[in-house]
């Protein structure tokens, strides 16, 4: 088992509005599942994510409340092959690119499409991430995150930092965690930063409650 063992999570987060999460974890430690509630207890929407024994993810998808797919991404760890595609309420699709070795081949979306998909990640080595904004006649300009890390087994994040195509600071989060004995977070405050800001403000509080199963 992974660092957690056999854990059962979830997390209350305190904001504009309540809501409760489950998250998951698959044979080998690996992040596999976050399924989020609304305050009435009603899903909202399901993360489900595949990995190799190593933490390399092979695929990632998304469906909503209706049970839906909205997104969903793969990833081929020899060829370096990446795929992903986006689709509206019935199941058309929306969105789609192909990314090999880190170059963008193929990217489609309706010329009138309105929707978030002409953003998408790539990631570079462990704590850095490529964000493409592609428009439908294939040009992207690229932005830069950089990710830092609570633990060395990299599931807590310190601190998140996008930058912009020249460099500059446009967006920023750092996180501060109360740990119980085994070492998992159970109270989270999240500060932000922008250039609007000037300063780090206080975004969010989480707070989790975990139960640990005996194995």
């Amino acid at each position: 088992m992974g660092p957690f063992g056999k854990t059962g999570l979830t997390n209350y987060v305190r904001g504009k509005a309540d809501f409760r999460q489950t998250f998951g974890y698959d044979q080998y430690g690996n992040f596999s599942d976050l399924i989020t509630f609304d305050g009435a207890g009603n899903q909202q929407a399901q993360l489900h994510i595949t990995s190799t024994k190593d933490g390399q993810i092979t695929e990632r998808w998304v469906r909503g409340k209706n049970g839906q797919l909205d997104w969903d991404q793969t990833f081929d760890p020899e060829t370096k092959v990446e795929h992903y595609t986006t689709f509206d309420e019935f199941g058309k699709v929306n969105l789609t690119w192909t990314v090999s070795r880190g170059n963008l081949i193929s990217f489609w979306e309706p010329s009138d499409s309105p929707q978030h998909g002409d953003n998408f990640n790539e990631r570079v080595g462990n704590n850095d991430v490529d964000n493409y904004a592609c428009q439908s006649d294939g040009g992207c300009e690229v932005s830069h995150v950089h990710y830092e890390y609570a633990d060395p087994e990299r599931h807590n994040l310190k601190s998140a930092e996008w930058r912009n195509s020249r460099g500059d600071l446009r967006f920023a989060a750092y996180y501060k965690y109360e740990m119980d004995s085994a070492g998992n977070w159970t109270y989270r405050e999240v500060w932000v930063w922008t250039p609007e800001l000037g300063e780090r403000a206080l975004n969010e509080t989480d707070f989790r409650t975990i139960t640990y199963w005996q194995k």
